[in-house]
């Protein structure tokens, strides 16, 4: 489950970038396309984790990596498979590295 804080106004972030509309962080300068990206990479700077593993209290900023983390961790999902060998993992970047010992 999660907690809801009070809304922050990103309208101020908003900038245009040639033709497009983009939103820059206010802290680093990135620049992002969605304001909705700028909300959810604002938690880096923060830490804030609104999003909390019912089964061990692990603490998340995004809906997305918890749910790869209950898949991964607590389901032991592997829905990544090496094409040389068939060998599954639970994420790509797991997989990628095994994929080295057959790439070098």
């Amino acid at each position: 489950k999660h907690q809801r804080k009070p809304k922050t106004n990103l309208e101020e972030y908003k900038i245009l970038v040639g033709d497009s509309v983009r939103y820059q962080c206010p802290i680093c300068q990135l620049i992002l396309k969605r304001n909705y990206i700028l909300k959810t990479h604002l938690r880096i700077h923060t830490d804030e984790r609104l999003f909390t593993c019912e089964q061990c209290g692990k603490q998340y900023r995004t809906a997305s990596t918890l749910t790869r983390h209950t898949k991964s961790v607590h389901f032991k999902i592997k829905e990544y498979g090496c094409e040389f060998c068939g060998k599954m993992f639970s994420s790509p970047t797991n997989l990628d590295i095994h994929k080295r010992i057959h790439t070098g």
